[in-house]
């Protein structure tokens, strides 16, 4: 049988190691938020572990409650640090809610007259709602994100919050034994021990979360439009060059119509507010296989994949005539937009992509000649351009 002194001495010392991992983590960058929270996080474990392996100098009273709470309140902290982390909204005492309900529950406990013993299991239902909580913090902030750590993460968080869930159900229905005033008893060791492995390797995966998310983010960043979300000039050409030597479909260069009085009359926030409200009609409006960037300023590209002259003319006609129908919003003033378009149709897997976007450009420029606000197609076919006006 293990002791509880014994037991919570190699927890406090292997813990003392993740905590000073995390403070190093948090030293050197001291903006992130979310490495405070999970430093806090860590250090509290191991006071509440330093605390628990010196049961006849600390006392039993100050373990279960001080102890107790504290390692409540290590899972809240993880919890919110994850919220921190991915941006969600919170409030502090999210993090100490569940512990203040523990603390009413072994007051009342003790109130009506109950042993000590029978006060414990409460503890660590009290940590694995609070893990529980941590876990579906993750499900919120991950969904539609391709993060494989998340979904370990997410069992991992799970099934240690199950563990304390059925360490609480042993302890209720094997109350520990006082002897000389160290509290003993059969599982106590192992299960404390399994606790251990659970918490060192939760901050482990907090932190293969947090490089795969950061990594992500800078992918993301790399191959996206800071303004509208939406893929940038360079990342658009490489997915359209892949495009035209494989499946072909139609590539259309999209530029809105007299943008610079938009900026001349509601200044550069409410043209970056119709850039971005502009791309959202358009991935409404679109297929949800279209491939959509940014190629500069107010130019857009769009790839339409296995889509011929006369399907690509349908989808585009009606993005057109969607976008021009809708209101674009800025404080209190709303206004209109429209745009010309030209396509090309990628049908010859042998010519590059430059001479396709040009075949398209050339349409562009023939739609902005012709008055704006229409589409114009060509196809290698037919030679020459086909104008839809408004």
């Amino acid at each position: 049988m293990l002791e509880l002194s014994t037991v919570f001495i190699y927890t406090a010392t292997l813990n003392l190691a993740v905590a000073l991992a995390t403070t190093v983590g948090w030293l050197s960058n001291r903006s992130r938020k979310e490495l405070l929270i999970w430093c806090l996080a860590a250090w509290s474990i191991v006071v509440g572990g330093a605390m628990m392996s010196m049961p006849d100098v600390v006392g039993l009273k100050a373990i279960e409650y001080l102890a107790g709470i504290v390692y409540v309140s290590m899972a809240g902290l993880l919890a919110i640090g994850f919220k921190e982390f991915f941006g969600l909204p919170y409030r502090w005492r999210e993090a100490f809610a569940v512990s203040l309900v523990t603390f009413v529950c072994l007051f009342a406990v003790r109130w009506l007259g109950y042993p000590s013993p029978a006060r414990v299991p409460f503890i660590y239902f009290g940590t694995a709602a609070n893990l529980f909580f941590a876990a579906a913090v993750m499900v919120r902030a991950t969904r539609g994100r391709k993060l494989p750590s998340s979904r370990i993460a997410i069992v991992f968080y799970s099934l240690f919050g199950l563990l304390n869930v059925a360490t609480g159900v042993i302890a209720a229905i094997y109350p520990l034994s006082i002897v000389d005033g160290v509290p003993e008893s059969d599982w106590l060791g192992p299960s404390s021990m399994l606790l251990t492995i659970f918490n060192l390797g939760a901050f482990l995966i907090t932190i293969v979360l947090k490089l795969e998310y950061v990594s992500e983010d800078q992918r993301r960043l790399a191959s996206t439009d800071a303004l509208t979300g939406i893929l940038n000039r360079r990342r658009f050409m490489e997915e359209a060059a892949t495009l035209a030597a494989t499946t072909g479909g139609a590539i259309a260069i999209i530029d809105l119509d007299h943008f610079k009085r938009i900026n001349d009359t509601h200044g550069h926030g409410g043209g970056d507010e119709a850039l971005i409200q502009f791309c959202e009609h358009v991935r409404s409006a679109t297929p949800v296989n279209t491939i959509f960037g940014r190629l500069g300023g107010e130019e857009f590209g769009l790839c339409l994949p296995r889509h011929d002259a006369s399907a690509a003319r349908i989808v585009l006609e009606h993005l057109r005539s969607a976008i021009a129908s809708r209101d674009i919003r800025f404080g209190e003033a709303v206004f209109g937009i429209t745009f010309s378009c030209g396509f090309a149709v990628m049908d010859r897997a042998d010519r590059p992509l430059d001479a396709w976007v040009a075949e398209a450009d050339h349409c562009l420029y023939v739609a902005k000649s012709g008055g704006r606000n229409r589409v114009v197609g060509f196809t290698s076919n037919e030679g020459e351009a086909e104008t839809t006006a408004a």
